[in-house]
C-alpha cells in the first residue's frame, strides 16, 4: 500500500527526567524516567513548541467504546459521527477539535488546528457493502473512491506530522470483502498511514459489542504496550516491528476467544517494510493508569505462572488475561505442561504393563527410550531384582552342578533346603536318596552317633579325618568343639575331685573340698547336665559326709554309663556309712559293670573281694588274674596286688622275682603302701640284691607317708630288721630330733618309742 503522503520528521522532543511514582492497586512502581529519555534523544524527531503529541480521531465509532479507563488527558481524542465531503472537512475537523477541548489555543490563525499533531492515529468503523460496491460509515454509503478521497481530506485537515496507524473495524456479514482488497487498500492509501490495521467480522458495523480490557489495539498502542516488556524493549518507543508483533498476538487471540468482538480474521498492512519505523513516541505520564495497573499486575501473574504446574490456572489466565505478558512463553509452558501429563499418561500404562515382568527386555526398553522417566527408580529396582534373581539362578545351577558331580550329600541337602528357584529339585532329591540308601553311608552315620554318643575328642577326631561321604561333619565339628569345651572345663574338676587314675587324689581326706565345689561348679555351669561332673560332685559329698547325697549322684552316673561312676557307687556297698551293712553281692555287680568299662576302681574292688573269698564261687586266683591285667595297663594299686599275690603266693606261684618287679613298679608310681614290702625284699636281698640304705630310706618314706604297714615294721618287727637298716633309721631319729640314745643298729625300746613319737608327731603336724 502506498503511503500517497510524506510524512516528515517533526520537531525536537522534550527530555524526559525525573522519577514516576505510579499507585497501583496499593503497590509502588519506580520507573527511571531519565534513562528513557537519553535513549529517545538520540533518535526521536524534535517537538514543536506548542502541539499535541499524538491525537486519535474516531470516525463513526464510539470514542469510550474499548477503553480501559479515562484518560489522563494527555490523549486528546476527536470524534466525527460521519465522513464529511472534502470540501466540508476542514470545517468539520475545526468543530470537532473545538468540541474536544474545554479551551483552543491557536498560535496565530484558525488555520493550526489547536496545534500540530505529531503522531496521528484514526479509528473507524465501516460496514461493507454486500455487493463489495463500497462501506458504509455512520449510515452513509459511500463507493471506495469517495470513501478514499473524504478520509484523505479529514487527514489533512488536522495537518499531522506522522500518519501513523488506522484501525478499521470491518462488518462484513455478507463476506465481501475479500473481493475489494485491493480497492480498500487505495482507498485507505490515499490517507498516507505508515500502518493500516483492518479487522473484519460478521456484525453489521453498528458497534454494539463491548471488548474486553484491552482488546482496542488503538488504545494499547498509543499508550504503549507494545513497547513495553515483555512485548518489546521499552525504549519509549514503539517501533513497526513491536507494534505488528503485539498486534498480531492481540487480534489472533480475540480471534481465539470468539464473541461479539472477535474478528473472523485480520489484516495488518505496512506502509514500508522498514522494521525500525517509529510509530508512537511514550511520555513518562501513563495514558491510562488502569491499564498500568492491568498490565503489571497481569506481567506479575505471568512470572508466578511460568513456574507452576497448575495447567488450569494458567489455561485460565490465558482466557482471561487482556495483554496477556509472556504469552507465547504461557502458551509453550501450557503445551510442555500437556506433552507431560500426555507422556505421564503413557509412561503409567507401559509401567503398569511391564512392572511384574519376569525378564529384563522390557523393563531395559523402558529406561533406555523414555521421556519423563517417571518410574526410573522403580524400574531400575525391579531390574536390579530380575539381574540378581538371574545372577542367583545361575549360581544356584552351578552349585547343584557341583554338588552332584561330588555327590556331596551336605551341600545337596543345604541346596534343597534354601535353593529359590529350585531347577533340578528332583535330581538333587534324588542323588540325595541314592546316597542315603549307600551301606558305607549308613555305616559312616552309625559311627558318628556313637563318637558323639561317646563324646570323646579323639573318636570324634578319627571320624572327621576318616569320613568319605561325611554327612553330619557340622554335627562331628560341634560334638568335637563341646568335647573340647567340656574337657578344658573338667580338667580343674578333675584334678581336685577325681580318682588317681585321673589325676585325682586317692584318699577322700585329701580332697579340697571348697576348690573342688568351685571349679567342678564352674564347670556344671556350662554343661548342668553332665554326668561325668555330676558323678565328681558326688564324691565332694562323699568326702564331706553327705554320704546320701554321694549315693544318689553315683547312681546317676551309673545309668548314663560314666565307667568310674560303677566303682563309687560299688566301693560304697562295699563299705558303707557306719551302722549301714555292706552289700557284697551289689558292690561285685557294679564292680563287675565298670571294670567291663574299663574302670580301674572297679577292678581294685573286684581285687580285692576275690582276694579275701568274700564272693561266693570266686578265688585268689581270679583276684590275681584281674591283678595282673590291670597291673599291665600301669594302675599302681594292681601292681601292688601282683606283687603281693607273688610274694605271698596268694592265687599264684609264689615268686620273688616277679614279686619284686610289681612292688618296685607300685612304689615307683608313689603307691606309698607299696614300700615296706619292697623295703623288706630289698633288706633281704629277695628277688634282687640286698641294699640296706635303700631298705631304709623306703621304710622311712613309708613311714612319713603314714603307711601302717611300715610302722608296724620298725615297731612291732623291728628285731626282724638288719643291723644296716635300724642304724640309718635311728640316724634318722636323731635328725628328727625324737632319739638321743646311740646309733648302734641295735632294736631296744628306745628306738621303738623314738619311732612312735616320731609318727604322732607326724599326725599333730597334721
Amino acid at each position: 500500500m502506498s503511503t500517497g503522503r510524506a510524512t516528515g520528521n517533526g520537531s525536537d522532543r522534550a527530555r524526559i527526567r525525573g522519577e514516576v511514582r505510579v499507585r497501583v492497586n496499593g503497590l509502588h512502581r519506580v520507573a527511571a524516567a531519565a534513562a528513557v529519555a537519553a535513549g529517545l534523544a538520540a533518535s526521536a524527531p524534535p517537538a514543536a513548541a506548542e502541539g499535541v503529541a499524538a491525537r486519535l480521531l474516531f470516525l463513526g465509532a464510539d470514542p469510550v467504546r474499548g477503553a480501559p479507563g479515562p484518560s489522563s488527558g494527555a490523549l486528546p481524542m476527536l470524534a466525527m459521527p460521519v465522513l464529511p465531503a472534502a470540501a466540508a472537512a476542514r470545517a468539520e475537523v475545526t468543530a470537532a477539535l473545538l468540541r474536544s477541548n474545554p479551551v483552543s489555543t491557536f498560535v496565530a490563525s484558525p488555520d493550526a488546528l489547536g496545534g500540530t499533531v505529531q503522531d496521528f492515529f484514526l479509528v473507524a468503523d465501516l460496514a461493507v457493502a454486500a455487493d463489495g460496491s463500497g462501506v458504509a460509515l455512520g449510515g452513509e454509503a459511500l463507493q471506495l473512491p469517495e470513501f478514499g478521497t473524504r478520509l484523505a481530506a479529514v487527514v489533512d485537515a488536522l495537518a499531522p506530522e506522522r500518519r501513523q496507524i488506522a484501525f478499521l473495524r470491518l462488518a462484513d456479514p455478507g463476506d465481501a470483502f475479500p473481493m475489494m482488497v485491493a480497492e480498500v487498500q487505495s482507498a485507505v492509501g490515499a490517507a498516507g498511514f505508515a500502518m493500516t490495521v483492518l479487522t473484519v467480522d460478521g456484525g453489521d458495523g453498528g458497534g454494539a459489542c463491548e471488548p474486553r480490557p484491552g482488546g482496542a489495539g488503538h488504545f494499547a498502542v498509543v499508550a504503549g504496550v507494545a513497547d513495553r516488556a515483555p512485548f518489546g524493549d521499552g525504549d519509549g518507543r514503539s517501533s513497526v516491528a513491536e507494534v505488528e508483533a503485539w498486534l498480531a498476538a492481540a487480534l489472533a487471540r480475540e480471534a481465539r476467544r470468539g464473541g461479539a468482538c472477535a474478528a473472523r480474521y485480520s489484516l495488518i498492512v505496512k506502509a514500508e517494510a522498514d522494521p525500525a519505523r517509529v510509530l508512537a513516541l511514550h511520555g513518562p505520564a501513563p495514558l491510562f493508569p488502569e491499564m498500568e495497573s492491568r498490565l503489571y499486575l497481569e506481567s506479575f501473574e505471568a512470572m508466578f505462572l511460568l513456574r507452576s504446574d497448575d495447567q488450569g490456572r494458567v489455561r485460565g489466565f490465558l482466557e482471561s488475561c487482556s495483554y496477556c505478558p509472556h504469552e507465547a512463553a504461557l502458551v509453550e509452558r501450557l503445551r510442555e505442561m500437556r506433552e507431560r501429563e500426555l507422556a505421564l499418561a503413557l509412561e503409567t500404562q507401559i509401567w503398569d504393563e511391564i512392572r511384574a515382568d519376569v525378564t529384563p527386555d522390557r523393563l531395559e526398553i523402558y529406561l533406555g527410550n523414555c521421556t519423563l522417566c517417571a518410574f526410573r527408580e522403580p524400574a531400575e529396582a525391579r531390574l536390579a531384582e530380575l539381574r540378581a534373581a538371574a545372577e542367583a539362578a545361575a549360581a544356584e545351577a552351578a552349585a547343584l552342578d557341583g554338588a552332584l558331580a561330588a555327590r556331596d550329600l551336605a551341600a545337596l541337602r543345604a541346596w534343597t533346603e534354601g535353593c529359590a528357584r529350585c531347577e533340578g529339585r528332583a535330581r538333587a532329591e534324588h542323588a540325595i536318596a541314592e546316597i542315603e540308601a549307600d551301606a558305607a553311608y549308613r555305616a559312616e552315620r552309625a559311627a558318628l552317633a556313637e563318637a558323639v554318643a561317646a563324646g570323646e575328642p579323639a573318636t570324634l577326631r578319627a571320624w572327621l579325618e576318616g569320613c568319605r561321604i561325611c554327612d553330619g561333619r557340622a554335627e562331628a565339628e560341634a560334638a568335637l568343639a563341646r568335647a573340647a569345651r567340656l574337657a578344658e572345663l573338667t580338667a580343674p574338676c578333675l584334678g581336685l575331685a577325681g580318682l588317681p587314675q585321673q589325676g585325682g587324689p586317692r584318699r577322700l581326706e585329701d580332697i579340697d573340698r571348697d576348690a573342688a565345689a568351685a571349679a567342678c561348679g564352674a564347670a556344671r555351669s556350662v554343661f548342668p547336665a553332665d554326668a561325668t561332673l555330676l558323678t565328681l560332685a558326688g564324691r565332694i559329698d562323699q568326702a564331706a559326709g553327705r554320704t546320701a547325697e554321694a549315693a544318689a549322684a553315683y547312681a546317676a552316673g551309673v545309668s548314663a554309663g560314666v565307667p568310674f561312676a560303677h566303682g563309687l557307687a560299688a566301693y560304697l556297698h562295699f563299705a558303707p556309712a557306719e551302722g549301714t551293712e555292706p552289700d557284697l553281692a551289689r558292690a561285685e555287680e557294679l564292680a563287675l559293670a565298670g571294670a567291663a568299662l574299663g574302670d580301674w576302681l572297679s577292678r581294685e574292688i573286684l581285687i580285692v573281694l576275690y582276694s579275701r573269698d568274700l564272693v561266693a564261687g570266686r578265688t585268689a586266683a581270679d583276684a590275681f588274674a584281674i591283678a595282673r591285667d590291670l597291673a599291665a595297663e600301669d594302675n599302681p594299686v594292681a601292681q601292688f596286688f601282683a606283687g603281693y599275690f607273688y610274694l605271698t603266693g596268694t592265687g599264684v606261684e609264689p615268686s620273688d622275682g616277679d614279686a619284686a618287679r610289681w612292688l618296685a613298679a607300685a612304689a615307683g608310681q608313689g603307691y606309698t603302701h607299696a614300700y615296706a614290702f619292697l623295703a623288706e625284699m630289698v633288706e633281704a636281698g629277695r628277688g634282687l640284691p640286698a641294699e640296706p640304705e635303700r631298705a631304709a630310706e623306703l621304710y622311712w618314706a613309708a613311714l612319713n607317708a603314714g603307711d601302717i604297714t611300715a610302722r608296724d615294721r620298725l615297731t612291732g618287727q623291728l628285731s626282724e630288721r638288719s643291723r644296716e637298716v635300724i642304724r640309718l633309721i635311728q640316724d634318722r631319729l636323731r635328725e628328727a630330733g625324737v632319739y638321743a640314745g646311740r646309733v648302734d643298729g641295735l632294736p631296744g625300746p628306745g628306738t621303738v618309742a623314738a619311732v612312735e613319737r616320731y609318727v604322732d608327731s607326724l599326725a599333730s603336724a597334721g
